[in-house]
């Protein structure tokens, strides 16, 4: 057989002119192979069956070099002795394909061996099949043609070579049949509702005080710790010195709040005192004891954290150097929890001032035991100060307490029996549909005016009954059949501020919706055909088992409305020699209307819901942005991705030729949905890039892939939450995980995950196979406390984020393998340039605030759970991990495909204005120093041939993979 030679070609196949056939002597002169001696074609093994797979490693193309981009062709043409000219140029648009989406072509095209593609124009329909290790192209010749041409410049995409194509559609197509979708998962029916309300605790403070004998009252002090905003609290010392004094009683009276009592004290009892001094301290000295329950989750530095961020209000009160206070552990002798000194310039006392705030312990989660811990609980009470000495009169459960104790004996034993008749296993998840939990509390709530930190109790309660529960379900799990339950159901908790109220609750538990209950078959696209101009296609399934459910399952479908109007194909499905019918979804291009450039995205407002696809639809309507549905979340909503590219005129493009040519940047944002910024950096960097020249020059270098609201689900939940005025700027972590409470990060790289939100990466991650992936992430805005769990962030967790660590930090790891050091070269650039990038900008002054803060208050304290190094003034957790370790980043599972892969971190739970926009710039600042990085590396594509010894070259063109960042 001759060589098979592609002379001309041309993109539009309507109105083609005849192939021009030349002789060898016409050809180009291509360079000389490289001599690699006798470097044979090895066994490349047999081609994928699926159609979906032809112009992949899978089917037609092959990777010898393991970095999963083909740099070979296994496809061999068996053509016949004859064929018309125009059939021939349909060959040879087929042939260009062939070239578009590899790095290597093996020729000739028309030799023995390899996988063969066996060409039979003849009469009958026209048809590509894939049979026996290979494919067949029959039929009448004009018509087989005419599909060639159609697969040649449509498939799989059909829409536009960015989407995921029929591969996406025969994918939702098989978790439909297991009966995952498409119905919506919406919540069940309601299994119970629970009313809960108890005693206020100022009336059971009040009543507590008119107990007390007058021989326990006098001459004393009296303190009084209650849960309640300052106003509540200044009414009730009225009130209670009102009812002293009618007993006869003069008795100092102050009420401080029994959440974060230090705080309280230092605020209320330190800093007024100090105040009235006739001048200011020269130096203050703060003391507190250290915790030293056994077996708590407390943190040794728990009194501490009670302080947070007391010294520096009190500096700014006093209008001294904060400097001027020290925080210091006390001695096994100390009087008190806390003990405050002042002195003045030449070291003479000025006061001393001590609290013991009243407290518990109880276990972690009482329905379980003391296994899982122990947590310190601050409460309610009355304490009589009388000098050092601090003794208990009267113990006042806070309404916090109240509503946790019906919580924890009420609902979490509710929700683990729940769990036990389910069987407790992972595979019966989720257990319920939505559990909401509606609390009505008087309770302080107050920004602190000092950086975004706050006061609030409320949101506290909030953040326990999540992760609290969510932790509960997952150790009841472990304890019963070793299973981790991790997506049990959506936790809602509304927590509002009612000052003033007696604590009240409802909490409604719904069923789960239905579970896929039949085996996902194997699924694949056997054969093409035309079904008028456009392509059709037939679909072979097969299932372990009988088949019948199965085809019961695809007659339903047959019946559905599946497309909604968008871009379909139809598809003959066959299951046991029966035949179905039915058109199925493809993903096409978002396209807003007049190509006219739309607006800034904003950096201020919090984005979500249908503004992220008009956003999308917007930035499209630039010749530089693809943008698409690239999957739709667990509840049904759009993840819409983008790709940022320089403009060409060819109607065809490919992600994988793009790849090979260029270094990839897939930039992930919003994958916890309460990290907010991430989606408007994201927005913004791509708005940039279609619209700066300085931006728009990174897309002469690198391809850039963005999915800019990975989780719509918990971003659905999280502006619920935050819409409440009392609510806008918390955490709102049951909005971090997704709509079960899953962590579904583990999923990315499992396409029968339920879950739109874990697949979109994966599949993104496979059609670019990018050098480069960040994450970019956040973490809460200001100190996170659950009082009810280790008064932190919750044991879940295995460092600490009970204080802000910086406004940007970053995440990076390496394999520790010294026969592959590019990894930690390339984590060692990247750590060099974005911390450069960030030290003489303010978010580089916000870091040093932030720093000094986090080392002050954790690192210099307890190290191991305040970690991470600070590199030129920017904070790094940097891993190194050993060969075999178990991860889950893409550049330690395909270190010769993706170099890096890296986490910025800012503290957007949940930003608004203008710290939004200096969070969402920081994530901007780190990612244009990526790119700058990856333009650097960037090195023009190589050409060369390989002769393989037996009349075949394998010509290629390619550049360093694994990438090699350098500084």
């Amino acid at each position: 057989t001759l060589p098979f030679a592609v002379v001309a070609g041309m993109a539009r196949t309507d109105d083609r002119p005849d192939l021009t056939v030349a002789t060898a002597g016409d050809l180009p002169v291509l360079p000389a192979p490289t001599a690699l001696g006798d470097e044979r074609i090895g066994n490349l093994g047999e081609p994928s069956s699926c159609l979906t797979d032809l112009f992949t490693i899978r089917g037609a193309l092959a990777d010898t070099d393991g970095d999963l981009l083909p740099d070979m062709t296994r496809l061999t043409f068996d053509l016949p002795v004859e064929m018309p000219a125009s059939f021939a140029a349909a060959l040879a648009n087929f042939a260009a394909r062939v070239g578009l989406e590899t790095g290597g072509v093996t020729l000739p095209l028309a030799r023995e061996g390899g996988s063969r593609f066996v060409v039979r124009p003849g009469m009958g329909p026209s048809r590509l099949t894939a049979k026996d290790g290979g494919w067949l192209a029959e039929g009448d010749a004009i018509e087989l043609a005419n599909l060639l041409d159609r697969v040649a410049g449509e498939w799989p995409h059909l829409a536009a070579p960015e989407c995921g194509g029929v591969g996406q559609s025969l994918a939702r197509l098989r978790r439909w049949l297991a009966g995952d979708g498409p119905e919506p998962n919406d919540p069940g029916a309601v299994v119970w509702e629970r009313e809960w309300e108890a005693d206020w605790e100022v009336d059971g403070a009040v009543a507590a005080i008119a107990e007390l004998p007058n021989n326990a009252l006098d001459g004393r002090r009296l303190v009084v710790f209650a849960s309640e905003p300052p106003d509540i609290r200044r009414e009730l010392e009225e009130r209670l010195v009102a009812d002293l004094g009618s007993r006869g009683i003069d008795i100092d009276i102050v009420v401080l709040s029994a959440f974060k009592a230090g705080l309280s004290w230092l605020r209320e009892v330190v800093t007024p005192a100090l105040v009235a001094l006739p001048a200011s301290p020269a130096r203050v000295r703060i003391a507190y004891r250290r915790m030293a329950e056994v077996n708590t989750l407390d943190m040794p530095i728990r009194w501490l954290q009670e302080l947070f961020p007391g010294p520096e209000l009190m500096a700014a009160e006093l209008g001294i150097d904060p400097g001027a206070i020290e925080m210091v552990e006390a001695g096994d002798d100390t009087p008190a929890t806390f003990v405050a000194d002042a002195f003045d310039a030449e070291g003479a006392s000025l006061g001393r001032w001590t609290c013991t705030p009243p407290w518990r312990a109880q276990p972690f989660v009482p329905a379980l035991g003391d296994e899982p811990g122990r947590v310190v609980v601050t409460t309610g009470g009355v304490m009589a100060a009388d000098g050092d000495s601090w003794r208990e009169l009267a113990r006042v459960p806070t309404d916090l307490e109240t509503f946790w104790e019906f919580w924890q004996g009420v609902v979490v034993p509710d929700l683990l029996r729940l769990v036990e008749e389910a069987g407790a296993r992972a595979v019966s998840q989720p257990f319920f549909g939505e559990l909401l939990a509606e609390v009505w509390v008087s309770e302080p709530n107050e920004r602190l005016g000092v950086r975004e930190e706050n006061d609030s109790a409320a949101e506290a309660l909030a953040e326990d009954i999540y992760f609290t529960t969510l932790d509960a379900i997952e150790l009841f799990g472990q304890r019963q059949t070793g299973d981790t339950l991790s997506a049990p159901g959506a936790i809602v908790p509304i927590v509002r501020v009612s000052p003033g109220a007696a604590p009240r609750a409802r909490v409604t538990l719904r069923a789960a919706p239905s579970r896929p209950s039949l085996p996902y078959p194997d699924l694949r696209v056997a054969e093409l055909r035309l079904d008028g101009n456009h392509l059709a296609m037939s679909i072979v399934a097969t299932v372990d088992g009988d088949p019948a459910a199965t085809l019961a399952r695809l007659q339903q479908l047959a019946t559905m409305e599946l497309t909604d109007g968008r871009d379909s194909i139809a598809a003959r499905v066959v299951l046991n020699d029966t035949t179905v019918d039915l058109t199925l979804p493809l993903t096409s291009p978002l396209v807003s209307g007049p190509l006219s450039p739309g607006p800034r995205p904003s950096m201020t407002a919090n984005l979500h819901g249908d503004a992220i696809v008009e956003m999308a639809e917007s930035l499209a309507t630039a010749p530089e942005v693809t943008a698409w549905i690239e999957d739709w979340s667990y509840q049904s909503r759009p993840i819409p991705a983008l790709s940022l590219a320089a403009p060409c005129e060819g109607r065809l493009r490919s992600p994988l030729k793009a790849a090979i040519l260029k270094p990839t940047y897939l930039i992930v944002a919003r994958h916890h949905a309460n990290e907010i910024s991430s989606t408007n950096a994201a927005f913004q960097l791509a708005w940039l890039c279609a619209n700066e020249p300085h931006w728009r020059r990174y897309l002469d270098a690198v391809n850039i892939v963005i999915l800019p609201y990975e989780n719509p689900d918990g971003a659905a939940l999280h502006a619920m939450l935050a819409s409440f005025p009392e609510s806008q700027t918390w955490k709102h972590h049951p909005a971090r995980y997704n709509a079960l409470g899953f962590e579904y990060g583990a999923d990315h790289l499992n396409p029968d995950s339920r879950f739109g939100e874990a697949r979109a990466r994966g599949s993104l991650w496979r059609r670019w196979l990018p050098d480069v992936v960040v994450d970019n992430h956040g973490v809460p805005s200001h100190e996170w406390v659950q009082p009810f769990a280790g008064y932190g962030s919750p044991p879940r967790f295995r460092v600490s984020y009970w204080i802000v660590q910086a406004l940007l930090y970053g995440i990076a790891s390496y394999l520790d393998d010294p026969d592959a050091p590019e990894q930690r070269a390339s984590v060692d650039a990247l750590r060099d340039a974005v911390s450069a990038k960030v030290r003489d900008s303010d978010i580089g002054d916000w870091n040093r605030v932030y720093g000094a803060s986090y080392r002050a208050w954790g690192q210099s304290r307890e190290p191991e759970r305040f970690p991470g190094a600070f590199h030129d003034d920017m904070l790094w957790h940097v891993a190194a991990l050993e060969p075999g370790s178990p991860y889950r980043g893409f550049h330690l599972l395909y270190p010769r495909t993706t170099a890096l892969s890296w986490i910025t971190e800012v503290n957007d739970e949940t930003a608004e204005g203008e710290h939004l926009e200096r969070v969402a710039r920081a994530h901007l600042l780190a990612n244009e120093a990526t790119l700058d990085l990856l333009v650097a590396a960037a090195s023009p594509p190589e050409a060369r041939a390989i002769d393989h010894g037996d009349g075949a070259t394998t010509w290629r063109i390619g550049r360093q993979r694994p990438l090699l960042v350098r500084g």
